[in-house]
Formats: C-alpha cells, structure tokens, sequence
C-alpha cells in the first residue's frame, strides 16, 4: 500500500467538500483492499490524502462504520472490519433477489423504446467486445455499458426502494473488479440477449429467473477473482463485533 492509502490519484477537487464524497472514496478504497483488514483509520492522514478538512472525513468514518465496513474502536477511532468470501456470497444472494425482482417487475411494464435502448446498449457491448486488438480500457467501457444495461432495466419499474436496497449491495464490490475478470465479458454477452428476449415477451418469471442466475454467476466469478488475489480470506473464529 502507498504512503497515501491508494488514494492520490482520487484526490476529491478543492470544491467537493461534502463527507459523501469522501465516504464514496473511502468505502472504494476500503472494498479494494487499499486498506487491509484491522488497519487503522486515522481522520487527520485521511484529510490530508483527500485534501479536505477532518469533519468530512469523521462523518465518512462514521457512515461506513454504520454499513459494517469499519470497527468503532470506543475513543480510539476506527479500524478496517474484516470482509470474510461468506460476506461477499451474501451480498450477492441478497443483490440476485432484488435485481430479480426488478426485472420481473420491468417485463410487467417495459416499452418498446426502452427495449430498443436495451438492444443498442447491448450491441455496444458486442461491438467493443469484437475489437480485434485489444484496445486500452476495453473492459473498463464494456463495464460501463453493463452498468447502463442494468440501471436502464431497474429505472423501468416503479420500485424505488428496491432500487435503493440494490444499491447498497453494490456498495461492498468495486466495480472495477468485473474488469479484472476474463470470464465476465462472454457471460455479458451470452446472459444479457436471453434476458432481453424475456423483456420483449413480458415473461415476469422468466426475467426473474434469468436475472437472478445472471447476478449469481457474476458473483461467483468476483469470488474466484478474490480467492485468487486473497483479498477476502475465509472467516476463522469468531468474528470481532461492531456489526
């Protein structure tokens, strides 16, 4: 790890002074690995690392301690809380139930535009995937355009707070860990279509069904990832409280 925790080149602008910018930054730092587990989070380096005052941070401390990411160590500050495969297999157990619900719900109600807004997406996806050299950020814009297909889906139902639980799963897998997956890109390709025909046919079981395995096979892709790099390691004992 860096002198500044990963963080330099995340630096928040003079301007983006707010504690959830500061919570985003750190909770990605934090789920990345930046910051092993039991690592001391000390308010007055991470104000300096993000060029901010402290009270932006304390409240960020405050926020992902409140989401079981870091310890409160009573009038000792924080420390980072150990993320064991279980957590990561139960996030997404909890993250393939909500997305199933949505799609189920989006094939109830879906237009013929967004289906045409899902289609172009997904062509992009194939488009970039076909690129016959390897082109610098190549996964990065697939990713980004997984992210849009799904978002899109989600935005279709009235269902604002599945929305929310969803998102907050999101929270504790870095985006940035489906790039690092070579399995990822052919499962977005081979997974996306189905769902797709599911929508256009307003088969709110089977976009359930077809989503739900999506998400599921996406998780057990990020958790072969982290046991091979040994970010997550298995939980032994008991595991410290705070949660």
């Amino acid at each position: 790890m860096s002198d500044d925790g990963g963080l330099v080149a995340a630096r928040l602008p003079a301007r983006a002074r707010l504690s959830e910018d500061a919570t985003r930054l750190l909770r990605a730092a934090v789920v990345s690995g930046s910051y092993p587990d039991g690592h001391r989070m000390a308010v007055d380096e991470l104000a300096r690392q993000l060029g901010v005052s402290t009270m932006p941070v304390r409240e960020a401390l405050v926020a992902l301690a409140n989401e079981g990411l870091l310890e409160v160590l009573p009038r000792r500050g924080y420390r980072v809380e150990n993320m064991s495969r279980q957590d990561i297999e139960d996030v997404f157990a909890v993250h393939s139930t909500v997305a199933g619900m949505l799609a189920a719900r989006a094939a109830e109600v879906i237009d013929a535009e967004t289906l045409e807004t899902l289609r172009a997406l997904q062509a992009d996806v194939e488009a970039v995937a076909a690129e016959r050299k390897p082109a610098i950020g190549r996964e990065a814009r697939i990713e980004q355009l997984n992210f849009d297909f799904h978002r899109t889906i989600n935005r279709v139902p009235d269902a604002r707070r599945l929305r929310w639980f969803l998102r907050t799963t999101t929270k504790f897998v870095p985006r940035r860990y489906y790039e690092l997956i070579p399995a990822w890109v052919p499962a977005t390709m081979d997974d996306h279509p189905l769902i797709l025909d599911a929508l256009e046919r307003h088969d709110a079981e089977e976009a359930r069904r077809l989503m739900i395995e999506h998400v599921e096979k996406a998780g057990a892709l990020v958790l072969a990832q982290v046991d091979e790099n040994g970010r997550f390691q298995p939980a032994t004992g008991t595991r410290r409280s705070g949660r």
